[in-house]
């Protein structure tokens, strides 16, 4: 049964992925379909998030280093023992499964050296508060918060999003940051406690070999303070977006793709995993639009009201 247009919740994803192209939003959130296969990055991200749970939920439970780092050994096992099991069941051919191997493989050099770059001033600074932590704002704008930290220098609270980037984010880049701004603002709700600041945790997924050769970091976490003023801004052009994806969820869905425009950009639609649909759609070979999806796609199982 779908969701009840009035209550179902919409994520920050939901809302950027509309804000991009509302056509890319209809595959994924109103059709409801994923890529069987998922980008490297996509995957390295998925599984880096829930290994990175794992490590700060064994730290605020008051583990050690070692057993946090355990922890998060164990979930890449898991990983790795799963995609084994899909490989033999037929669920995803060799190759795909040879090619995740290698991935999770690598996402345990990148975490443990994570560990070993941080581990002391987390496990001494920091005590964690919330890990996956999920908060609703007004009319049903849903947000899951990666961490929260107590600062125990401070005493103040910090609201951290972790990343799995390419390279790292640039002066422009966090500026104009959505993310962090709308955690802190959404956090903070009745609290009387400081949220001091949000930081963006950034783990870098491969390094050049000028930078190994210079043993530059691939971690960085850089700091956005918190503004009222500018958040609340923020949180109501999200809450506007969200307001118009519910107008289309109200609608039967047989009638729901004909508001829906694309945003035909280049960088958009290079990065894009439903081009070839979008294609497809675009000439109304509806024949070979069905055929594609059927191939190549699944039933999707990200999202909150699933």
């Amino acid at each position: 049964m779908a969701p009840n247009p009035e209550t179902r919740l919409i994520s920050g994803s939901e809302v950027k992925a509309f804000q991009e192209c509302q056509m890319q939003w209809w595959f994924k959130f109103r059709l409801g379909i994923a890529p069987k296969k998922l980008s490297d990055a996509l995957f390295i991200g998925t599984v880096g998030h829930i290994a990175l749970s794992d490590l700060y939920t064994e730290f605020g439970s008051g583990g050690s280093v070692e057993s946090a780092l355990q922890k998060m050994r164990d979930r890449l096992a898991k990983e790795m023992d799963k995609n084994n099991q899909h490989m033999v069941t037929g669920f995803i051919n060799p190759l795909i499964a040879s090619g995740r191997m290698d991935l999770i493989s690598q996402l345990m050099i990148i975490l443990e050296e994570y560990v070993e770059y941080y581990a002391k001033e987390d496990f001494e600074k920091y005590e964690v508060v919330e890990v996956e932590h999920m908060y609703t704002s007004d009319r049903f704008f849903a947000l899951r918060l990666d961490l929260l930290m107590r600062n125990l220098d401070s005493g103040e609270l910090e609201v951290w999003d972790h990343k799995f980037v390419s390279k790292f984010y640039g002066e422009k880049l966090l500026k104009i940051n959505t993310q962090l701004p709308l955690y802190m603002r959404v956090v903070i709700g009745n609290r009387e406690e400081k949220i001091s600041r949000g930081i963006l945790n950034q783990l870098k997924k491969k390094q050049t070999k000028e930078e190994v050769a210079k043993d530059l970091p691939r971690f960085r976490r850089d700091p956005i303070p918190y503004n009222e003023i500018v958040t609340v801004k923020r949180l109501q052009d999200q809450q506007s977006v969200a307001d118009k994806i519910r107008d289309n969820y109200r609608m039967p869905f047989k009638d729901s793709r004909k508001p829906i425009i694309r945003t035909l950009n280049d960088h958009t639609c290079e990065f894009c995993s439903f081009f070839e649909l979008c294609i497809l759609d675009l000439e109304n070979r509806e024949a070979e639009l069905r055929a594609l999806t059927s191939a190549k796609f699944e039933r999707s199982t990200y999202g909150y009201n699933n």
